[in-house]
Formats: structure tokens, C-alpha cells, sequence
């Protein structure tokens, strides 16, 4: 993001009587890998987090570690872990301190796959263990430049919400992250900004916001019902990769720069072709759309873009 551009949205932010928050790529499964991150970092992210990884897994299987945590050099990326004992959560928290800028663990994922293994939402009925997998990580990485964190959903009973951020600040957390909606709500409700409000009024670390972003205009709107002191999105930066840079919709130059880090860092092509199809949905006709999402490698991806892209 050009310098330019950073003053045009800093303008923006302050003509509502607001600081400009961190612009956070949320951690989606399978989506937020190497690749997407960079993408998004180029085009204004400023913190970005890995897909969840079970800690257990990670930690005792060499294949998925290498599977799903690949970074470089300069990189940083908060990795989130989904985990059910202090143990696990701070063991994997070793293995990737040197390549990371943090660890965050994933208390909000409503998923039956997650939460049938006491990982994700689940934990929110056991703030004590929450708790303690913090505070022994925190306590085992003596480095307060580390963060670690935890990314919550809310309860349909607010105390209970704003009791737990107090606990989890207690154990020595350096941020939260809150997903706007409870663990029963689906994705199409509307986000709850006025109880992240009441949150971030009742504890002293940074909070970040998510949930319910889809273009920029909504950045401003969360910040300013929030206060938070960062606004996360996922599925309205998978649409658009340069939703932080104001831009409407991917420009074929952001295309095209996902298409170039592919070739340089790889990816397997399912995700290449799910992030394509996302991308470019405003750009295809229906027909045009479906032949896309039939193309089967990445050879005939490429070709059939030159239609659009000059390499």
C-alpha cells in the first residue's frame, strides 16, 4: 500500500473522529495459508493469521506440520491453534515460536469436526481451562514481544462474555479477538458490535473486532460502534484481497499478483482454484463461471486467463 493511499484512509478514519485500527485477515481453515497471506499483506493487512491447526496433530505428526504451516523469512504470521490441554497448546507454541509473531487459540470455531474433540466454541463452557492453556503458555514463552492471544465467540448472556475477557486478561493474554455472533448463529445473522463495544470498555488489552465485514465502508462502521484496536475479516477478504485498499473489487493486478506468488511459493490447486473462482466472481458471466470452475490444473487455469491477465 502506497503512501498515498495510507493517507486517504487515514483521512477517512479520522473524519469520523476514529484511529485508523489494524486491518487483521482472520484465521479461516484451508484459506489463510502462505500464499493468501502474502497477498493480503500487499494489498494492506496488517497482521495475518494462519488456518486453525490442531496442536495435538502438529506436535506429533511431522507430515502435518509440514502440511500446515509453511512460512518464510520476515514473514511472522499469528498461528492459531485449536487445542484442549495446556500441554499440547504449549508445546505446539514452542515448536513455531522462532518463525512466528504469536499464538492464538481458537475458542470460537462452531464446527461439529472441532468441537467434538472439546476444541473450538466448546471450551467456552470451561473459562478456567481456557484460562490455565494461557497462562502456562504465556508463562513458558518469556518473551514480551510474543503474543499470545485467544479468539472468542460471544454469549447470549453478555456478563458471561465480559467475565471471561477479564479472566483471560488475568492470565496474561496480550489481545482478544471476538467474533460478534454466538456459537449458535449463522454466518447470514447480523454481528452483535455493540457487545465487542462493552468489552473492550471492561478490560485493558487490545481487542479486535470480527465479523460481518464485506467492503471497506464496513471497516468504518465496525471501528466506530467498537473502538476496537483492530477489525478482522475472513470471508470478505477471500472475495476481495484488496478490500483493505478500498477497492471495490480485486483488480486484475491483484489477480495477478496471487497468480505470481503461487508460482513462487505454491499451492495445492483446489485452494488455487477456490481463491480464483472467489476472486474473479464479479468478472465471469454465468456461463463463463461455470466453464471456470470445471478446468481441472492449474495449465488450464493459467490459459484460460490470459484472456483477462497479460503475464
Amino acid at each position: 500500500m502506497n503512501q498515498a493511499l495510507r493517507k486517504e484512509i487515514e483521512n477517512d478514519f479520522n473524519s469520523n473522529d476514529l484511529k485508523v485500527p489494524l486491518f487483521v485477515l482472520a484465521p479461516m481453515v484451508r484459506y489463510s495459508k502462505l500464499v493468501f497471506r502474502l497477498l493480503v499483506s500487499e494489498y494492506g493487512a496488517d497482521v495475518c493469521y494462519t488456518p486453525m491447526i490442531f496442536a495435538n496433530c502438529f506436535s506429533t505428526n511431522k507430515r502435518c506440520t509440514i502440511a500446515e504451516f509453511t512460512t518464510i523469512p520476515g514473514e511472522k504470521p499469528i498461528v492459531q491453534f485449536a487445542a484442549d490441554n495446556a500441554e499440547d497448546f504449549a508445546y505446539a507454541t514452542e515448536l513455531i515460536y522462532k518463525d512466528s509473531s504469536g499464538v492464538d487459540l481458537n475458542c470460537g470455531c462452531p464446527k461439529k469436526s472441532v468441537t467434538s474433540k472439546k476444541c473450538g466454541s466448546a471450551l467456552l463452557k470451561n473459562p478456567e481451562l481456557i484460562s490455565d492453556i494461557l497462562k502456562q503458555t504465556r508463562n513458558k514463552i518469556c518473551d514480551d514481544n510474543f503474543i499470545v492471544s485467544c479468539k472468542i465467540r460471544i454469549d447470549q448472556d453478555v456478563r458471561r462474555t465480559v467475565d471471561l475477557a477479564k479472566k483471560l486478561e488475568a492470565a496474561g493474554i496480550n489481545r482478544i479477538a471476538i467474533h460478534g455472533r454466538t456459537k449458535e448463529q449463522a454466518s447470514s445473522e447480523p454481528c452483535n458490535y455493540e457487545t465487542i463495544r462493552l468489552i473492550k470498555d471492561s478490560i485493558n488489552i487490545p481487542v479486535f473486532a470480527n465479523g460481518g465485514v464485506t467492503k471497506y465502508e464496513d471497516l468504518i462502521n465496525v471501528a466506530r460502534i467498537t473502538k476496537a484496536d483492530g477489525i478482522m475479516v475472513a470471508n470478505g477478504l477471500l472475495e476481495n484481497p484488496a478490500l483493505f485498499c478500498k477497492q471495490k473489487y480485486p483488480s486484475l493486478e491483484c489477480i495477478k499478483s496471487f497468480i505470481n506468488l503461487e508460482s513462487k511459493h505454491g499451492l495445492i490447486y483446489d485452494l488455487f482454484h477456490q481463491h480464483l473462482i472467489f476472486m474473479m466472481r464479479h468478472m465471469f458471466s454465468k456461463p463463463e463461471r461455470l466453464y471456470f470452475n470445471e478446468l481441472r490444473d492449474i495449465v488450464s487455469v493459467k490459459s484460460y486467463l490470459n484472456t483477462y491477465i497479460d503475464y
